[in-house]
């Protein structure tokens, strides 16, 4: 009621009577919001922040963002669904089902709050607001997104961070918050016998077997073998070879180093593994190639919150094997850029992803590019960090890396990014599978005159993969990248191709951009030269198992010759005409006395080969060319072409 509200009123029995000036009161209460097969008097929403609610019979469904002081759901057999956002400024607890992972909830009182009761929450979203206090007593499965801001709390060992085909629940920025105990993280792994580069994302005081091994039982779904015994000591799942499955990597000596137990070793925050996963638990590990199944890697620990640092005796060239050390995205990109981070190079991450080629390859992740382009690019690496995932980077000494919580990018979802290359000029080969048309490996040469044409940290080195393995030789190095200047006649780009797995291979070359040489791929072995136009160039060779030079790791290069010119070419070349130049006004004419009448188009290249303009245009005796851009000082390439004939001249601009 407010103060202009008006109402009726009635004396009953004939022995009352209401006074002339006689005062009397009115009490009004506030009422709980009841859910009993339907909501009564209404339903919570945006107005009923000092109310209190409670769901005693059937399902309930909040359909708008609401307000609530104290929640309840009484009764195991009764739940609340939620796919909006509920704000909760008193207690919250549920002895029922509350399913809302597509849903928000708010914690946002002044004073100490609980999430309680013997029931499930299933929440996409949990923000707290506030400074104050919350203690969780019940189970509650985070879906999606964090956020703690400045709030105590005490988990109880009751949040878990879950993990699915659809996405992985992350810790947003925890810098002021404050977490007693332990939570459950989770990490799907989807079914493919390949290795990963893994890591814990909490403090353990458990072993490897109680958590990754699901402590030996065999749970659809959960778990993995971990093996490294013939007899099944140490935590390990036995197996007839005893073959180990889960290494570290010893960045000083740049040796694996074999898991040396599982029953006595904790998972801890910052350590990297490399694990061979099979699949869950319930996977035959006495065959040799059984069904791999989807799965869920378990830990129970402490999260770690705040800045995570590592330092390591590194030296120049050496390789570390980095973990994410939380429970969040994390843009690695800014992690090697930060200013506490040093001793590393910063261009270039190394990520072995089990879903290239038939076990698995290696991507090269290009720092220097907005999102960390991969190279295969059909991997879907990038600079953002998983939580539980390891990657590889390279020393120029002694390396601190530091991870901040300014690092994490909770809004990115890796599953789904993909991001191509930038518009440079370039040189992409790729080695496929032609019976599975698949890409085995991937090569490339990105071309910008301002690479350095030696070998420096700019370009990326080349990590041999179990299987096929491609690279760009350079100087005796293998590259993955090879950044460097624009080609000129009587250039050579050697090729590196061993590991045959198959015998009969695509070679898919990808030329954009390259200007006044004709690239060549050269076949030592059939002697076939194979001339590689602009654009996509698809060459079919076999592999003869036995036959040391079909195999030959140095059987393809690419040669740069002088570009053939057809009659008319020659003849349009020797016509064309080019003035001023150098140019100085931002505009030139181009003459010809053989182009009048035809349709030309008029390319204008700097010497990275990027295309600075484009023009068509019918021709008579002259044309003038405007670029729309100013140019800067220095060398272009004008390129005149007609359905017929092309050629090409050097302008220079002042």
């Amino acid at each position: 009621m407010v103060l202009t509200d008006s109402f009726d009123f009635t004396v009953l029995g004939n022995a009352n009577t209401l006074m002339n000036a006689q005062t009397f009161n009115i009490a009004i209460e506030e009422p709980t919001l009841i859910y009993d097969n339907g909501w009564t008097p209404f339903a919570p929403n945006a107005d009923t922040g000092s109310l209190n609610a409670q769901v005693i019979n059937g399902l309930a469904i909040i359909g708008t963002d609401s307000q609530i002081n104290n929640f309840q759901v009484i009764g195991n057999a009764n739940s609340l669904f939620l796919n909006n956002t509920l704000t909760v400024l008193g207690d919250f607890s549920t002895d029922g089902y509350i399913g809302a992972t597509d849903g928000q909830l708010i914690f946002s009182g002044s004073g100490a709050q609980s999430i309680s009761g013997d029931g499930i929450i299933d929440i996409g979203q949990v923000s707290m607001t506030g400074s104050n206090t919350i203690s969780i007593t019940a189970v509650m499965n985070i879906h999606n997104v964090f956020t703690p801001a400045s709030t105590t709390i005490n988990t109880n060992g009751n949040i878990v961070f879950r993990s699915d085909v659809n996405r992985t629940a992350q810790l947003d920025d925890a810098s002021s918050a404050t977490i007693n105990g332990v939570v459950q993280v989770e990490r799907y792994v989807p079914a493919k016998r390949a290795f990963r580069l893994i890591a814990s994302s909490v403090n353990s005081t458990n072993s490897i077997y109680e958590n990754w091994q699901e402590n030996g039982s065999a749970i659809a779904g959960l778990g993995t073998h971990i093996t490294g015994s013939l007899t099944g000591a140490n935590g390990f799942d036995l197996t007839a070879s005893g073959n180990p499955s889960m290494f570290t990597y010893d960045a000083v000596n740049s040796v694996w180093a074999s898991q040396p137990n599982t029953d006595v070793d904790k998972l801890q925050v910052g350590t990297a593994y490399r694990l061979m996963v099979r699949g869950d638990r319930t996977v035959d590990i006495t065959q040799n190639t059984p069904a791999a199944t989807n799965t869920t890697l378990r830990a129970k620990g402490n999260l770690h919150l705040g800045d995570f640092n590592s330092s390591l005796a590194t030296s120049n060239g050496d390789f570390i094997m980095i973990a994410n050390p939380y429970q969040a995205n994390v843009d690695f990109k800014t992690v090697l850029n930060d200013v506490s981070t040093s001793g590393v190079n910063v261009n270039f991450a190394y990520y072995w992803d089990p879903n290239l080629n038939t076990r698995g390859a290696y991507a090269t992740i290009d720092m220097s590019t907005l999102n960390g382009d991969p190279i295969p690019f059909a991997s879907n690496a990038n600079k953002y960090l998983q939580p539980g995932q390891s990657i590889f980077i390279q020393a120029t000494g002694a390396a601190n890396i530091t991870f901040k919580e300014s690092h994490k990018k909770v809004s990115e979802d890796l599953n789904n990014i993909f991001n191509q290359p930038q518009n440079n000029s370039s040189v992409l080969i790729s080695l496929v599978n032609r019976s599975t048309q698949t890409i085995v490996d991937q090569t490339v040469r990105r071309i910008n005159s301002a690479n350095n044409p030696q070998i420096d940290q700019s370009d990326a080195v080349k990590f041999y993969n179990q299987d096929e393995t491609l690279a760009i030789v350079n100087n005796g190095n293998l590259l993955s990248i090879d950044k460097n200047i624009m080609p000129v006649v009587g250039d050579h780009m050697t090729l590196l191709t061993d590991r045959f797995r198959a015998t009969q291979y695509t070679m898919q070359v990808l030329i954009d951009g390259l200007v006044g040489v004709k690239p060549v791929l050269i076949d030592h072995y059939t002697t076939n030269r194979t001339d590689l136009v602009e654009g996509a160039n698809s060459i079919d060779f076999d592999v003869l198992p036995g036959d040391a030079a079909s195999n030959d790791i140095n059987r393809f290069e690419i040669v740069f010759e002088n570009v053939t010119l057809s009659s008319n070419d020659i003849n349009l070349q020797a016509d064309l005409r080019l003035f001023p130049n150098p140019v100085s006004s931002g505009q030139f004419t181009i003459q010809s006395d053989l182009l009048n009448g035809k349709e030309v188009q008029v390319s204008l290249y700097n010497t990275l080969g990027q295309l600075i303009h484009d023009q068509e245009a019918t021709f008579n005796n002259s044309l003038i060319i405007k670029p729309q851009s100013n140019l800067s000082s220095g060398m272009y390439l004008v390129k005149v072409s007609t359905l017929d004939e092309s050629a090409t001249l050097q302008i220079i601009v002042k």
